[in-house]
């Protein structure tokens, strides 16, 4: 696929704006291919057109906010109506806003969001419970717990990071495949703690980044052993009204039942997902029953 500048992008949506405008068909544009292609089974796609970019920055969220963003203000100054939709995750904002009492969501006018799930992907599991989902790909409920685990301390350092990366401005570099590679490889034991995933992946930093002793990132691993960091985040999580597709990553997710349960590629389980016979369950849920009342505000049956 080619790769968009924002410049290019937002030069190609501003036609999509007017033609939208003009034939009543909405575009909607998503993060990624897969999403598109979820997208596509739903939506009537006669009345509806589905993209998406590949953002030359590798940001496709944050570029494609901003790019609706721009298509709402020329909304204001033109005074036309946007037909141009944005749909991102949420990705851990969801309990970032919780925890934090930030305000990420929602993010823009015309930007949907897969509130309260954190992405796609754990949208497209919400016909089961977690349970139901491990057993669906062969985890032993024996290994339930632990799988819980692994999912919680890898939300609990992303949610870490993004917060960290908030309030310093500042890039950090995780390298979260590269540490699920060695796993699936079986070239690195499960962690039994968070504090060992921790040690593993500051390991992995340090022998990744040049000037590691300098960098933003060992700045990061000292921050989260602060002050109680990775304890009161998972107390957090783990208490109250905060429910694991708050927090759980899609990604995550079928890793974990890839290194417990059903030994699949994690490309494999996730296409299973998409496969599903029949994906008429998503209109039910917040982010399809907001895209249907913004569609019958503009008399457009989007589904």
């Amino acid at each position: 696929m080619l790769k968009h500048t924002f410049k290019g992008a937002l030069a190609e949506a501003k036609m999509l704006f007017y033609e939208s405008k003009r034939n009543r068909r909405p575009t909607i544009i998503v993060e990624g291919d897969y999403d598109l292609r979820v997208f596509q089974r739903v939506v009537n796609k006669k009345l509806v057109y589905v993209k998406s970019y590949d953002w030359e920055t590798g940001s496709n969220k944050s570029d494609l906010i901003r790019l609706v963003r721009e298509l709402d203000d020329l909304d204001i100054q033109k005074n036309h109506q946007n037909y141009v939709i944005g749909i991102v995750d949420a990705d851990c904002d969801v309990v970032i806003d919780n925890v934090y009492n930030s305000n990420f969501l929602p993010y823009a006018g015309n930007v949907f969001d897969t509130s309260p799930y954190t992405d796609l992907n754990l949208l497209l599991t919400s016909r089961l419970s977690l349970d139901d989902y491990f057993l669906s790909e062969s985890l032993l409920s024996s290994d339930s717990n632990r799988a819980l685990d692994i999912l919680k301390w890898f939300s609990i350092i992303r949610i870490l990071k993004k917060r960290f990366e908030d309030v310093k401005n500042k890039k950090v570099y995780i390298h979260f495949q590269e540490i699920k590679s060695k796993l699936l490889k079986n070239n690195l034991k499960i962690p039994d703690s968070i504090e060992s995933l921790v040690e593993e992946f500051e390991r992995v930093s340090r022998n990744s980044l040049k000037n590691y002793s300098n960098s933003q990132t060992k700045t990061f691993f000292e921050y989260i052993r602060k002050n109680d960091r990775l304890e009161k985040v998972h107390n957090k999580i783990s208490v109250g009204d905060v429910k694991y597709f708050q927090y759980v990553n899609g990604h995550d997710l079928s890793f974990t039942v890839s290194l417990l349960g059903s030994k699949n590629r994690i490309s494999r389980i996730e296409e299973r997902l998409i496969n599903h016979e029949n994906l008429d369950y998503l209109k039910e849920t917040e982010l399809f029953t907001q895209l249907r009342e913004w569609g019958n505000q503009h008399s457009i049956d989007l589904f």
